[in-house]
């Protein structure tokens, strides 16, 4: 079986590694391939596309800066991607059909460890992109209370806009100092330690947070846009804490059922204007360039949107 991711500045991206780990755990025979846009042409996205599906790929992810784009030059787009605006994942048959998993991924984790129970206390680690907002929002509507952890105060400003109670402010490079500081504001905030970690970045943050964790907490591993962190396990037996990771595909791929139900819970939620596609910035097909360059650079709140019409 052959998929792939498609992006730029991809290179360096661990997700092969993953997959195909996971690949032989199942016994799947499976290639995958980076597809590094970086040099090309605006619109060889859309001719590769369809080559990969003539290729025989059953499909591919789909990051920075085409989330949004896709979603034009698909032949079908599933509720959940029409909802928030952008797709990430796409599954090629006869036709290709985008999907989105940020949402169902967070709501995933957070029903598989607590329910309908509300945990407390959330601390999200890079809150201030767009899966750091859906984060925020979900976890609001579930009732929890929100700390927002970035790197800017307009990022922490952003976040308390859209529903953070609190908000702290890391430093991009952090020696031990800093992670002890880090550490202690999450514990001052959460009165001793937070109840749930949602980590986007790893990196040197990780430590840190770990050590603010209370007392059966739980640290769900998203991604690690910082790097991958080296974790002193002797601290989930102080904690009596538990890692998780947390990989939507295989969950997608296995639990259907469950993953329905969570489709379902998300759709009420948009209904009832709980939870919503967060777009801060709009650029007209002539200013693609534009748009690309902001993502490039790391100025980006939330999701940008290309308008294709």
């Amino acid at each position: 079986m052959k998929i792939g991711l498609i992006g730029n500045n991809i290179s360096s991206s661990n997700a092969p590694d993953i997959h195909i780990r996971l690949a032989k755990i199942f016994q799947i025979p499976l290639e995958y391939l980076l597809f590094d846009l970086k040099d090309k042409e605006e619109n060889y996205f859309v001719v590769l596309l369809e080559e990969l599906r003539v290729a025989g790929f059953k499909g591919v992810n789909i990051t920075f800066p085409f989330k949004e784009k896709v979603i034009k030059h698909v032949d079908n787009v599933s509720k959940n991607s029409r909802n928030v605006g952008s797709a990430n994942t796409l599954i090629f048959r006869k036709k290709i059909t985008a999907q989105n998993t940020d949402y169902s991924g967070f709501l995933k984790t957070y029903n598989f460890h607590f329910g309908k129970n509300t945990p407390g206390t959330i601390l999200v680690l890079g809150a201030g992109g767009g899966l750091g907002i859906t984060a925020i929002h979900i976890a609001k509507a579930m009732g929890a209370r929100v700390i927002a952890a970035a790197s800017s105060q307009e990022k922490i400003d952003l976040c308390v806009k859209e529903g953070a109670d609190e908000g702290i402010i890391y430093e991009r490079d952090m020696d031990r100092d800093l992670q002890k500081k880090f550490s202690d504001e999450i514990k001052e905030l959460t009165g001793g330690g937070v109840d749930m970690i949602y980590d986007l970045v790893g990196g040197d943050y990780a430590e840190p947070a770990l050590r603010a964790i209370a007392r059966h907490g739980k640290y769900l591993v998203i991604g690690f846009t910082a790097g991958i962190p080296k974790m002193p396990l002797n601290l989930t037996l102080l904690k009596e804490c538990q890692i998780v990771g947390v990989f939507w595909g295989q969950f997608a791929a296995i639990d259907h059922a469950e993953n329905a139900q969570n489709f379902k819970e998300l759709f009420e939620l948009h209904a009832e204007g709980k939870i919503k596609p967060f777009v801060t910035e709009t650029y007209s097909l002539e200013e693609s360039a534009k748009a690309i360059k902001t993502l490039e650079d790391r100025k980006v709140l939330g999701k940008v949107v290309v308008n294709m019409e």
